[in-house]
């Protein structure tokens, strides 16, 4: 389990990077760049949840 956590918590670090850097770069490409960082974000954090329901029904 900690090797997949420690998987989450990098995609969660690189999508914030990537959002973070579309700023810099601006315009249409900034705001495309930045959709993918949030795209990527929010698929960690489904991830993380459904990971945590399997585990919580796999120990009851």
């Amino acid at each position: 389990m900690n090797f997949i956590g420690t998987i989450f918590l990098s995609f969660l670090l690189i999508s914030v990077a990537i959002v973070i850097i579309s700023f810099f770069i601006g315009g249409w490409s900034g705001m495309g760049i930045g959709l993918m960082g949030l795209s990527i974000f929010i698929g960690t954090i489904i991830g993380i949840v459904l990971t945590s329901l399997l585990q919580l029904f796999k120990t009851t």
